[in-house]
C-alpha cells in the first residue's frame, strides 16, 4: 500500500509541476525551456542545498535538504526554467529524435 501511495503522490506533484510550468509559459512574453530539476544528466542532487539557501525555504515554506541533497519534505521538488532562450529542440536540426520536445 505504501508503494501505491508513494507512486501516486509522485504522479500528483509532477503532474502540479507540469500544470505550473503551463500556466508560466502562458503568461511569459518571452519562450520558456522545459523545466530542469537537480539530478537531473549534470545538474548535481547537491546543487539543491544552494537553491533552497538562496530562497530561504526552511525559514518561508518549511522545505530543507538532507545531507545527500534530497529534499525534505519528500515530494518536494524543485526546479530551473530558462527564459527567452527556447529549448535546445527548437534550434537542434534533428526532428526525428525520440527525445525531441515540441
Amino acid at each position: 500500500l505504501a508503494l501505491v501511495f508513494d507512486s501516486a503522490a509522485s504522479c500528483l506533484i509532477e503532474s502540479y509541476c507540469d500544470d505550473v510550468c503551463a500556466e508560466l509559459a502562458a503568461k511569459s512574453e518571452l519562450p520558456l525551456t522545459p523545466r530542469f530539476s537537480c539530478g537531473y544528466g549534470d545538474f548535481p542532487l547537491t546543487a539543491q542545498e544552494d537553491i533552497c539557501r538562496a530562497l530561504d525555504t526552511a525559514r518561508r515554506i518549511g522545505v530543507v535538504t538532507d545531507a545527500s541533497g534530497l529534499l525534505i519534505p519528500r515530494k518536494s521538488v524543485t526546479a530551473l526554467i530558462g527564459a527567452g532562450c527556447g529549448s535546445k529542440c527548437e534550434r537542434c536540426g534533428n526532428v526525428r529524435c525520440a527525445f525531441r520536445k515540441a
